[in-house]
């Protein structure tokens, strides 16, 4: 197609992902396939606050926390220690919340 701003592609020609964001170039994308987006769901027992996720997730730098989690589809945010009911923290593959009610849904996701 005619090149345009905002536009995305994929070049028959190269077989790469290309986007224009001048309006005037193509520019390849480049893709990161060793750094995967995973998700993780566990059904709490009552007042369970650990839970083990099976890759390590990297480390927060800055205000880059390369984790989320979820309660029941209520997203809990990051706290460095000692989490209240509406945050998590974790380490390493270990994720604590606050207790959990009994069936409560633990949804992570992670980059690894």
């Amino acid at each position: 197609p005619t090149v345009s701003q905002g536009l995305i592609r994929l070049n028959s020609t190269t077989s790469q992902f290309e986007g224009s964001r001048d309006g005037t170039t193509w520019e390849n994308f480049v893709m990161n396939t060793s750094t995967l987006m995973r998700e993780e769901s566990f059904t709490a027992t009552a007042g369970q606050t650990a839970f083990t996720i099976a890759y390590n997730a990297p480390v927060p730098s800055g205000t880059s926390i390369p984790v989320r989690v979820y309660r029941n589809g209520v997203r809990l945010f990051y706290v460095a220690s000692g989490p209240t009911i509406t945050q998590f923290t974790y380490s390493g593959t270990t994720v604590t919340t606050a207790a959990n009610a009994l069936n409560d849904i633990i949804t992570v996701e992670y980059l690894n």
